[in-house]
């Protein structure tokens, strides 16, 4: 496991400290979860923006095959999980 150092505000850092206690965890435990989560979703956002404008990009070279399956893809890309 990787020792990541981070400054965050006193704020944050007070509202990171309550949710740990009120969950009974280590502040890091919920700030390694917070992570994963925000770095999934990020890596979401990230492979459908790349489909998107690979799509975009070979529209013109196949119109009537993205047009058909545009609304398939879009959703697929919606429900599955990466």
């Amino acid at each position: 496991m990787k020792d990541v150092h981070i400054h965050i505000p006193d704020e944050l850092a007070d509202r990171l400290a309550k949710i740990a206690d009120s969950l009974g965890e280590t502040r890091a435990s919920v700030v390694r979860e917070a992570t994963a989560q925000y770095v999934t979703a990020k890596e979401k956002e990230i492979t459908s923006r790349e489909m998107r404008r690979y799509a975009e990009e070979m529209g013109p070279y196949s119109d009537e095959f993205v047009k058909e399956t545009w609304p398939g893809v879009s959703k697929l890309l919606l429900e599955l999980e990466w």
